[in-house]
């Protein structure tokens, strides 16, 4: 082989070399930067999870709230009408 086939292709080699190196490094960049597009959506739906958690937790809250004053609500209106009825047997007897 002459001098300059063995010179060219060990520039080729290097050149070659090169580009596998490039081509690893744009791999592990892209896959980085997946990497953190993965860990940012995780969060995010870690974080709409909570949110969710909170919505139900809060409406449940509102429904035992409004379950308990409409409860009392009876419970006034029971007494008013019982205590009317007993008014009027009063009046009735005596």
């Amino acid at each position: 082989m002459p001098q300059s086939d063995i010179t060219l292709n060990a520039h080729i080699a290097y050149d070659l070399n090169q580009i596998d190196r490039a081509t690893e490094m744009a791999a592990r960049r892209a896959q980085g930067a997946l990497g953190s597009y993965t860990n940012n959506f995780k969060q995010f739906q870690q974080s709409i999870d909570a949110a969710t958690s909170r919505v139900t937790a809060f409406g449940l809250t509102v429904g035992i709230f409004v379950g308990i004053k409409q409860a009392i609500g009876a419970i006034v209106t029971s007494t008013i009408q019982m205590e009317k009825s007993l008014t009027d047997i009063n009046v009735i007897l005596g």
